[in-house]
């Protein structure tokens, strides 16, 4: 797996899904749900929303956690 971050947020949302279960399937813990956890601008969560439309506005407070249960396949 590469060691670079994507610059571009979706494409660095699916790379740090993909290092997180790497590392969860390496320490036996596939069963367990992973969360991750990214800090967002403004314009890099309106990024994520408009190509995953999986997000709403609501749960987007400016400068605070987001933390969302998306299932990872």
């Amino acid at each position: 797996m590469s060691t670079t971050v994507p610059e571009y947020p979706l494409e660095r949302a699916n790379y740090l899904a993909d290092v997180a279960v790497e590392r969860a399937t390496k320490a036996g813990q596939t069963k367990h749900p992973i969360k991750i956890e990214a800090w967002l601008s403004t314009d890099e969560y309106d990024d994520l929303v408009t190509h995953l439309n999986q997000l709403e506005w609501e749960d987007f407070v400016p400068d605070e956690l987001i933390v969302s249960t998306l299932p990872l396949a």
